[in-house]
């Protein structure tokens, strides 16, 4: 699953990296791209065995649903700056 996960997801993530990074740093994002890539998908199944533990199956799809709302404001909010940029 985590596969077809990162097959789907990682090339428009590392198209979105390149595209809005400064040449002289581009290397170094996509290390820390890598790392909190590797660190979710350590730390992911972890948390998702407490959370289905203590609250049930039903709970990892819940946290799961409310983190992708968090995730999206969060990433709605940072990049309304190159939104409206690209507009004009």
């Amino acid at each position: 699953m985590i596969g077809v996960a990162n097959a789907s997801m990682l090339p428009a993530v590392q198209s979105i990296l390149a595209k809005n990074t400064p040449p002289h740093v581009t290397g170094r994002v996509f290390s820390w791209n890598q790392s909190f890539q590797a660190m979710g998908n350590v730390a992911g199944p972890m948390i998702g065995s407490v959370v289905a533990t203590s609250f049930d199956y039903a709970g990892v799809f819940i946290s799961t649903a409310v983190l992708v709302v968090i995730n999206l404001t969060l990433v709605f909010n940072n990049t309304r700056e190159m939104r409206q940029a690209r507009q004009q």
